[in-house]
């Protein structure tokens, strides 16, 4: 009888349940396809480095998980007190509270379980759609079928029985408690909107705000520890609630001392709209700003990364081998022979010796802010010495054109754009050097930036200072490279064969471990195919991670922003009844209702657009300058931009649509 009793009221309440349930069946469509691109066989068979893709949807998984069971606790709390009234009358026609409490549980789970369904069913082409774009990264044709995995059946199901487990135990709990009065009254009671000690609340929001500034602060000038961070986080959390609980009242105090703005048409009706939300829900309003940052912050970093990413793969992996060790007694020959009784030769191969430079150059270089920075990142000096004959041979083998240099002059080499102007600067200033007791002169003209080396730089040295041969005799050798290009593409198989051998002849021929105590990076080697693919991983799984938080969390908000003004539009529809009786014409009703939704859909992104551009800036100056270009900042900015507003339009449009429908029917 219960079971169909839900059921009816199911159908009867889909008007309530619709973007909820919405909201459900986009959460579980994407938690399946996510999760189901881990055990799609194409998936796996891209590269070796994918198992760190497919861990890291799962993890997310997990944290959705935790969000959707927010979501899912919070919506059932809103349909109860929505239908307090209606679990009263069961009460009076002689049901027992705890069968109203399994009859209402019964619903919410059949709910739940048809959004799984869909979620599924959705999920299964999904997963064909993200593997596509996957694939695609990988410069891999991809083979559309339409198949249903297991496992992310079990891996989803697992984490909605977890979740409205949870949910079931804490609504069962407030509706076998609550007392019939409540449930009959609690309807008439209206939200408080007067000020209890405005002096309290204004002491709250400028502690909130000197919090938030504070936070700033911190980021701008102590960014390098973990504890700073979480400082950071700390004051900036704190701060945006105690922003958001304020927030109402101060709404408020503005209203009543602006009096020529409050009476104005429809303002006061307005106002009371908003602050009466505003005021009772603080705290809501506040984790829904909190969510909105990280959603904004993973989309704007998620693409810009990967975009970045993408377009520096070529450029940044320009050997097919390059082999680095801080030794100067190496012999490549054995890694020469290995390649050469294979199927596959190599086409062009060098070596190359770097040498130490005097560490007072190195600092006078480098302004000191960004010194600090590269320690942190290497522990040791960033700059080394090159022959000119190798650097030659270098560019020779990259098929760039060769340099001059004269016996007295010098030339510097990097890539990095952020030591561009150092560079420059320093060469105008100190036009000559002196190298192993040897005077050397330069000028803006010997400055080179293209890529010699993996992954920027040249093994590890951001900047690489070339001299001629004869300086370069009795320096200490800092490093030994290896350097090769094949004569055609290789396989995977063969490279991880390649990797293998390295690794195990720097064991036996030199009993040395890649990294060394008191050494740090005793030797490194690279290979085009493994860091490519790498690459095409990493960017991978930012750009799903950033998709996946992202759309999840922001789809949280929108559904509780949403479900509150349906709520208000359905519990004071006489509100608007009277305004009408009032002789307020329908389409000024309907401005009315577009402004106290865009207002309150506005409300919330105040504060993440400022923490957002506050910590940007930031971070481009302390760190996204070092890795990032303009290009893929401003394409991942577009697209993170374009994604954000396409999302939180559309459930502002159903919003309002919805708004209306409830006021007018």
């Amino acid at each position: 009888m219960y079971a169909k009793l839900s059921i009816r009221n199911g159908k009867r309440s889909i008007k309530d349940y619709l973007i909820f349930f919405i909201t459900l069946v986009i959460s579980f469509s994407l938690m399946y396809s996510f999760n189901a691109l881990s055990f799609e066989p194409q998936i796996k068979n891209l590269t070796i480095n994918i198992k760190a893709f497919s861990y890291t949807m799962i993890i997310v998984s997990v944290i959705m998980a935790f969000a959707m069971g927010f979501l899912i606790s919070y919506v059932s709390k809103f349909i109860m007190n929505r239908r307090k009234r209606e679990f009263g009358i069961y009460l009076i026609l002689g049901m027992e509270q705890r069968n109203v409490a399994i009859m209402f549980l019964i619903e919410s789970i059949i709910i739940g379980a048809l959004a799984l369904l869909v979620g599924v069913f959705i999920g299964v082409y999904l997963t064909q759609v993200f593997a596509s774009i996957v694939t695609n990264m990988f410069h891999v044709p991809m083979d559309i079928h339409f198949s249903i995995s297991l496992e992310a059946i079990y891996i989803t199901t697992i984490f909605f029985i977890l979740i409205y487990l949870f949910v079931t135990l804490l609504n069962y709990r407030t509706l076998y408690k609550i007392k019939l009065y409540d449930l009959l009254n609690d309807y008439k009671r209206n939200e408080e909107i007067k000020i209890k000690n405005f002096k309290v609340y204004l002491l709250i929001a400028i502690l909130s705000v000197i919090m938030i500034v504070l936070g700033y602060y911190w980021a701008a000038i102590k960014l390098s520890k973990l504890i700073d961070m979480l400082i950071i986080l700390g004051l900036s959390i704190v701060g945006t609630y105690g922003v958001y609980i304020s927030f109402g009242t101060f709404i408020l105090f503005l209203k009543n001392r602006f009096k020529k703005f409050k009476y104005k048409g429809s303002n006061l009706f307005l106002t009371n709209q908003i602050i009466s939300k505003v005021n009772t829900n603080g705290f809501v309003m506040g984790t829904m700003a909190i969510l909105l940052s990280i959603t904004i912050g993973a989309f704007l970093m998620g693409f810009t990364f990967s975009e970045e990413i993408q377009n520096s793969i070529e450029a940044e992996y320009p050997y097919d081998i390059m082999i680095t060790a801080k030794r100067s007694d190496i012999d490549y020959k054995n890694v020469y022979e290995f390649v050469e009784k294979s199927e596959f030769e190599l086409e062009k191969y060098i070596e190359v010796k770097l040498f130490s430079l005097d560490s007072k150059i190195s600092k006078d270089i480098i302004n000191k802010e960004n010194l600090n920075h590269i320690k942190k990142r290497y522990d040791k000096d960033c700059i080394s010495i090159m022959a000119y004959s190798d650097y030659n041979n270098l560019r020779q083998l990259l098929g760039l054109k060769k340099v001059s240099l004269m016996n007295d002059e010098f030339i510097i080499h990097s890539n990095q754009d952020y030591l561009k102007e150092n560079i420059s600067e320093y060469i105008k200033s100190n036009p000559s050097i002196q190298v192993n007791g040897i005077k050397l002169k330069s000028d803006e003209q010997k400055f080179y930036d293209e890529h010699i080396g993996q992954s920027g730089g040249f093994a590890g040295y951001d900047i690489t200072v070339i001299v001629p041969d004869k300086v370069c005799k009795g320096l200490e050798v800092k490093d030994s490279s290896f350097l090769a290009n094949y004569n055609r593409k290789i396989s995977k198989e063969f490279d991880l064969k390649l990797r293998i051998f390295i690794s195990d002849w720097f064991k036996s021929k030199y009993n040395q471990d890649k990294y060394e105590e008191g050494i740090g990076r005793a030797w490194m080697a690279w290979t085009r195919v493994s860091e490519v693919e790498r690459s095409y991983t990493v960017s991978a799984t930012y750009s799903f991670v950033a998709l996946y938080l992202g759309i999840i969390f922001l789809i949280i908000c929108c559904t509780v922003l949403a479900l509150q003004q349906l709520m208000d539009s359905s519990e004071h529809k006489y509100r608007f009844d009277i305004l009408r009786k009032l002789g307020m014409e329908n389409r000024d009703i309907n401005i009315l209702v577009l402004k106290q939704v865009g207002i309150y859909f506005a409300i919330p992104l105040i504060l993440p657009i400022i923490h957002i551009v506050v910590f940007s800036e930031i971070l481009s100056k302390a760190y996204f300058s070092f890795i990032l270009t303009e290009n893929a900042v401003g394409k991942g900015f577009l697209i993170s931009f374009g994604l954000f507003c396409f999302i939180y339009v559309s459930y502002f449009i159903a919003t309002v649509v919805g708004f209306k429908n409830n006021i007018e029917n």
